[in-house]
């Protein structure tokens, strides 16, 4: 099953069971395999503010597809940004019981009268625009993508010392290490908030680099795999 079809699974199993059987608040999660789902998307959407919103929107409004979508966002993005929760989500997926395909809201709605035909209609909107700007907007400066996270360490960095060289690292992810001696390209990738991994290929030897952003964004912590020694670069 492709990625972005094991999140709609499971995040329409876990709007479904909301939407008829309760939230977890409401209503004891059980050993069930959609439960299970369930507490383990609370847990990863609850590490963030953000996360937090999804998911309180989602038990909120179950049925509705902006607020699906925007958690689909959401957990799509932990997942591209942790390959174990990916794979957590594809195993939990995979022991959902079987169901022919359902629409994920009625077709039919009871008669309302104008004014609360409208209000619905408004309230729908609104939702499918607070999911736009969650996605578009608020997600990548939260820095729940990758590629947000790399365009926040983008810029040129050095250290103190003397004849250390500088480190450039582009928005594309890619990176140049240069000094008196050497020069050497390579790339950087992010696989959690806030963490970096540098792979830098210098002819003669290939390093990689572990590396961490604080939360002002001008200050990177490097460490060598092993070592416990480290070196901080300034943003320039």
């Amino acid at each position: 099953m492709p990625p972005n079809q094991v999140v709609h699974t499971a995040i329409s199993a876990v709007a479904n069971r909301i939407a008829h059987t309760g939230t977890a608040t409401t209503t004891a999660l059980t050993d069930s395999a959609v439960d299970r789902l369930y507490s383990t998307l609370t847990r990863r959407l609850n590490t963030s503010v953000i996360g937090a919103r999804v998911l309180k929107n989602l038990e909120s409004h179950p049925t509705a597809t902006a607020t699906r979508t925007a958690t689909e966002q959401a957990v799509a993005a932990e997942a591209d940004a942790d390959h174990q929760f990916a794979d957590e989500l594809r195993h939990l997926v995979g022991q959902l019981p079987f169901t022919p395909p359902q629409p994920d809201a009625p077709t039919t709605t009871p008669r309302l009268g104008v004014i609360a035909a409208i209000a619905a209609a408004i309230a729908v909107i609104l939702l499918a625009v607070n999911a736009t700007i969650l996605v578009k907007v608020i997600l990548p400066r939260a820095g729940l993508t990758e590629g947000a996270r790399l365009d926040r360490l983008a810029g040129t960095w050095t250290n103190d010392e003397a004849g250390t060289g500088s480190l450039v690292i582009r928005p594309d992810g890619t990176l140049a290490v240069t000094n008196e001696s050497i020069s050497c390209p390579g790339r950087v990738t992010s696989p959690a908030r806030s963490e970096y991994v540098l792979e830098m290929d210098c002819g003669m030897f290939r390093s990689s680099i572990d590396a961490k952003l604080n939360l002002l964004g001008d200050e990177l912590t490097l460490t060598a795999p092993g070592s416990p020694e480290t070196t901080i670069l300034n943003r320039q």
